[in-house]
């Protein structure tokens, strides 16, 4: 009959081999026993015709044609052998999706209308292009310089440090009512930020954006601002101007955080681009 001790290790040895076992399925693990049951339930099924063993050895290569609707949680994770992905029909993706992909350079999913946490590690990708998407978790796009094209017209939120490093200079976001924490910060090249409907940036939100000069407020709703919200930009060392409606400048200028820039506040109606634009969304920036 085996000792207490011995019945441990077999257990602890087994404990490990699942673990092992999880992990090569392209999930990654940690914490305890409990949460295995979950990280097992992330292990992907096959993705139109592309098998787990594949995408897990990096044998799923080159350009990805996906026809299904939906691309579960870590499906490609970790398969740097992918180049390009076209998936017409997809309107979501799960976490982890396409993370830790580093050689994509292009993704053609207009119907994609929700993408998880974590869903790229893309640094290649020149181009954000999901005219549907409406919801986006975090950490989406972190850390992604080529990127100088964003089309995202229908998103209502931008997650936490999800547009992260980008390389764009100007950006329109539409529908967006609310910047997360470190969303779009740390880029060398952002100059333009126009956010129509936005009424909360938090914590870190646009901070350290170094060329950041120009950020227009349209809502007749007052927009609240953490307090670095807006560190380290041209407008906080008062080389740039934030744009709101003139009946609310007054406002602004006294309201908590916005009131560390008061002499930077302009009135929208008076906007212009080179005498041609009156307060009116600037299409040229999209």
């Amino acid at each position: 009959m085996a000792t207490i001790a011995e019945n441990l290790e077999v257990i602890s040895n087994s404990l490990v081999a699942i673990k092992s076992a999880i992990k090569a399925k392209g999930v990654d693990v940690n914490g305890n026993i409990t949460t295995y049951a979950s990280k097992i339930a992330d292990i992907p099924s096959n993705v139109d015709g592309y098998t787990p063993d594949d995408i897990a050895s990096g044998l799923v290569a080159g350009d990805v044609h996906l026809t299904t609707d939906i691309v579960g949680a870590y499906s490609f994770y970790n398969d740097t052998g992918i180049t390009s992905v076209d998936a017409p029909n997809v309107v979501t993706i799960g976490t982890y999706a396409f993370y830790n992909i580093n050689n994509i350079t292009s993704i053609n999913a207009p119907n994609v209308t929700s993408i998880g946490n974590y869903a790229f590690t893309a640094p290649k990708v020149t181009s954000v292009n999901f005219p549907l998407c409406t919801s986006m978790g975090t950490n989406c796009f972190t850390n992604c310089p080529t990127i100088t094209s964003i089309n995202l017209p229908d998103l209502t939120a931008v997650g936490g440090s999800s547009l992260n490093y980008i390389g764009v200079k100007n950006l329109v976001l539409p529908k967006v009512t609310s910047i997360g924490n470190s969303a779009l910060t740390n880029s060398k090249t952002l100059a333009y930020v126009d956010l129509p409907l936005c009424t909360s940036i938090v914590n870190y939100g646009l901070r350290n954006n170094s060329q950041l000069a120009t950020l227009i407020l349209r809502s007749t709703t007052m927009c609240t601002l953490a307090s670095n919200g807006l560190n380290s930009t041209k407008i906080m060392n008062k080389q740039g101007y934030v744009y709101v409606p003139a009946a609310l400048i007054d406002s602004y200028k006294v309201a908590t955080n916005w009131s560390k820039m008061s002499s930077q506040f302009r009135a929208l109606e008076e906007y212009t681009i080179d005498g041609t634009i009156n307060g009116e969304l600037d299409s040229s920036k999209i």
